[in-house]
């Protein structure tokens, strides 16, 4: 598949917070939509400090608390790539896309089992598109 970035495409960026040992799921990262724009998502990026692939994570925008982006347990390993890797995993979401209006956050929620999470081990790249515009 080939990427094509256009003038309505709008990236967005965050990266973790501290999340300690044997945490139940938490907010870890939480990136706003300053971009002025609503926007449909169209694919995540998660890159991450080796060592963290076995955490669980879900990902949550406010119009789909009842339909998540992602359905029953997902690892971070699963979705995304660590950072000594030199390629990267961009996960192109399927089907209905969530949206994000100018103003909302999307949060990821992070359940941490034999390792801490310490801030900016988990980066996250949110690739946007201005909505109304295809």
């Amino acid at each position: 598949m080939e990427d094509k970035i256009q003038n309505d495409t709008v990236l967005l960026s965050g990266v973790s917070k501290q999340v300690p040992v044997n945490t139940p799921f938490t907010a870890c990262i939480t990136i706003q939509n300053s971009s002025g724009q609503d926007l449909e998502v169209l694919a995540l990026t998660f890159r991450y400090k080796a060592g963290l692939e076995n955490c669980l994570l879900k990902v949550e925008t406010p119009n789909q608390k009842n339909d998540p982006i992602l359905l029953g347990d997902c690892t971070l390993g699963g979705i995304g790539s660590p950072y000594e890797h030199p390629g990267y995993a961009r996960f192109h979401i399927p089907g209905k896309k969530p949206k994000l209006a100018s103003g909302q956050n999307l949060v990821v929620e992070i359940q941490t089992f034999g390792t801490a999470i310490a801030p900016r081990d988990i980066n996250l790249l949110v690739d946007g598109q201005a909505l109304g515009k295809k």
